[in-house]
């Protein structure tokens, strides 16, 4: 159960954060840390191990409640902190941490706005973006179990539009409707809700099913209950943000592996570079001359290698402004023309008319990358040479395609082709820009990047959101838990 505490913790879409039986944080997640930010805490680690009473009373807390009694607890309270008005939707789930230590994660919704009402509610999930695109599934529903609100997670997993969401039954989601019957009178109890369960979504065109780790509880404002929350931990996406957790760790190990062996490595080539353009400048050989440049040459290469692979340890902190796409591209473009011109590759661009919120040398790295690994692809190839590049936005999201006429990616590097040092040009590629791109748009925007190849050709995908969030990238930190 440790991933499916890691995937609920990193994406909740508020405050969450794991104590143990002493108050001791022992993880928390982006927004959490940038709270704490707000404090004077830098970094992570800072936090880690430190009382949870260094940052935030526990004064009549619930957490503390859910650790004494081993029960959950849940709803909507409002409060001051630190001169502030606190408005927020709570639950606090008690957990193992190991055989002899117990914990609570603490999950909390801050609103800017009062809620007396579901509607408020509502408008306030409205408002928030970290709720809409959530990998978790997210619902607000009314005493008649109607859906009032659904994020992007809901509308993706149901193959359902928002539209042909709000306002049916949630019991709709569930293949059988005895036992959706029973979570909506338990709800309507005033009970909370953990369970799983098998989603055969009948009424979607796909008929797409899925297991869903849920939690569910009522909601209560003023002493009067005024709906449910349903969370939902599709254990498909589960398994998926494990096997990026997995790729994420490969990639952060091998740039800090290779930052303390190359800055070893670069003080003796500057000296052997140094040679040669000594050695060509006392030499009146031409044939020598042609060995230092050769020297040279290949040094410069090395270098160029060891700056790739440096980027895997030197991302930074995003710096975001907004930017009218085609400008960007514009800007992008300017040597890809002129390599595609040599190598008589057919370039066409697609692209609509809008800004987004993004990190321009980020996003740069992104599609020089793919464009650049489709003419490498093409410079070879026989038949029809062409690159199409295409941009559309849908409900606060781009999708970017770079497609390639080349011919089909093999079946045996498909699985990998992400994985760093994979390369799909044989020997001729390091391996290494795919892996950054894959870093860049799942680790950094928080993303996702697939590709579709045949007999026609192979196309890139990618998919970010139109207004990138502030982000600073923290490195994952191990945790003993063993379930909530």
């Amino acid at each position: 159960m440790e991933d499916s505490i890691e995937y609920l913790v990193n994406n909740f879409p508020g405050i969450a954060v794991i104590i143990d039986d002493e108050y001791k944080i022992r993880r928390g997640n982006q927004i959490a840390y940038e709270a704490f930010g707000k404090l004077g805490v830098k970094r992570p680690d800072e936090y880690r191990f430190k009382p949870l009473t260094d940052i935030h009373t526990l004064d009549g807390s619930t957490a503390i409640d859910a650790l004494r009694t081993g029960s959950p607890f849940y709803g909507y309270k409002e409060y001051k902190w630190k001169n502030r008005k606190r408005r927020i939707l709570y639950c606090h789930l008690p957990t193992k941490i190991n055989s002899s230590s117990r914990g609570v994660v603490i999950l909390n919704i801050d609103f800017k706005k009062k809620i007396n009402t579901l509607e408020d509610l509502v408008e306030s999930f409205k408002a928030n973006s970290h709720i809409y695109f959530s990998e978790l599934e997210i619902c607000l529903f009314d005493l008649e179990g109607k859906l009032n609100y659904v994020n992007r997670s809901v509308v993706n997993n149901s193959g359902l539009e928002a539209k042909d969401l709000i306002g049916e039954s949630i019991k709709f989601f569930f293949d059988s409707e005895e036992e959706i019957e029973l979570l909506l009178k338990r709800i309507a109890l005033g009970n909370f809700v953990h369970t799983k369960k098998y989603i055969n979504n009948k009424k979607s065109k796909d008929h797409l099913s899925r297991v869903v780790e849920l939690i569910s509880f009522p909601i209560i404002i003023n002493g009067e209950m005024i709906g449910g929350i349903y969370l939902g931990l599709n254990l498909g996406g589960l398994i998926k943000h494990s096997d990026r957790i997995k790729k994420f760790n490969k990639i952060e190990d091998a740039g800090r592996m290779a930052f303390r062996v190359i800055h070893e490595v670069r003080n003796p080539l500057q000296e052997i570079l140094a040679i040669a353009e000594l050695g060509k400048i006392n030499s009146n050989n031409e044939q020598t001359n042609l060995y230092f440049d050769s020297i040279k040459e290949r040094i410069e290469q090395i270098n160029n290698l060891m700056n790739e692979i440096l980027e895997l340890s030197n991302f930074h902190q995003l710096e975001l402004f907004k930017y009218n796409i085609n400008d960007i591209f514009s800007e992008i473009l300017k040597e890809v023309f002129e390599n595609c011109k040599k190598e008589k590759i057919k370039l066409e661009v697609e692209l609509e008319d809008l800004e987004i919120k993004i990190d321009k040398s980020l996003f740069s790295k992104i599609i020089l990358n793919l464009l650049n690994n489709a003419i490498e692809v093409l410079t070879n190839y026989e038949q029809n040479r062409k690159i199409s590049i295409k941009a559309e936005s849908k409900d606060n999201e781009v999708l970017f395609s770079i497609y390639n006429s080349g011919p089909e990616i093999p079946e045996k590097i498909r699985e990998y082709i992400f994985d760093i040092f994979a390369s799909t040009k044989g020997r001729n590629g390091t391996g290494l820009g795919l892996t950054i791109t894959y870093y860049i748009v799942t680790r950094i925007f928080k993303g996702d990047i697939w590709f579709e190849s045949n007999q026609e050709g192979t196309t890139f995908f990618f998919k970010i959101k139109q207004n990138i969030d502030k982000t600073m990238l923290i490195s994952k930190e191990d945790t003993a838990y063993k379930g909530i």
